[in-house]
């Protein structure tokens, strides 16, 4: 739960923050940087584990959650910033030099008049974030290997033997696995619709 919220807001942040200076900051290369961050979300992620295991094993990371934190919130803010800059690069011009002509800095434009217009967008990826970073497996599978880190979806999965399998357990387990996503979308959902059809009717 904790992983999962964490990654959820931390790389929310982020793509927001990146998108907003692709989209509306206009740098350089950015035609090229998007098909980069689009390249990089092709990747599988098994091709991502030989790298990450040896890297974090060197910084002191292994078996800790952190590891996991980082690694989602990079790949998930890839995605993210991906899909708020071609958002953020159709945003109203008008707003936006109707702001600098009142003396508002690039800051205050951004938590002043974008995030409130593309806050549906932003709870959107906000809540998917939470539900694939809970729903992942392999990754934790790799990077988490002591039973009080583990998440839920691998500790089910420990429960299941090559020969034995608690079916009551492992069913028991799923369902309470399954409950804080359940809750979670049940709280967001209006957030959630508006997000999906924002924009859709003018």
């Amino acid at each position: 739960m904790v992983i999962s919220s964490v990654v959820a807001v931390a790389a929310v942040l982020l793509s927001m923050f990146n998108a907003y200076a692709i989209g509306i900051g206009r740098i350089r290369g950015r035609t090229w940087i998007v098909v980069l961050i689009l390249l990089a979300n092709m990747v599988p992620q098994e091709a991502l584990l030989y790298p990450l295991y040896f890297m974090f094993k060197q910084v002191g990371l292994y078996d800790n959650i952190w590891a996991v934190i980082i690694i989602f919130t990079v790949i998930q803010s890839a995605f993210g910033t991906y899909l708020l800059s071609s958002v953020y690069g159709t945003f109203p011009k008008e707003l936006l030099e109707a702001a600098s002509l009142d003396g508002a800095s690039r800051w205050q434009i951004l938590w002043r008049v974008v995030y409130p217009i593309s806050r549906s967008t932003l709870a959107v990826l906000l809540i998917f974030f939470f539900i694939w970073t809970w729903n992942e497996f392999l990754i934790p599978l790799t990077f988490l290997v002591s039973n009080a880190n583990q998440t839920v979806p691998v500790a089910i999965s420990v429960l299941q033997g090559d020969r034995l399998m608690d079916v009551t357990t492992t069913s028991a387990s799923a369902l309470l696995g399954l409950l804080p996503t359940l809750i979670f979308f049940l709280i967001f959902q209006r957030t959630l619709t508006r997000g999906i059809t924002a924009g859709a009717v003018k």
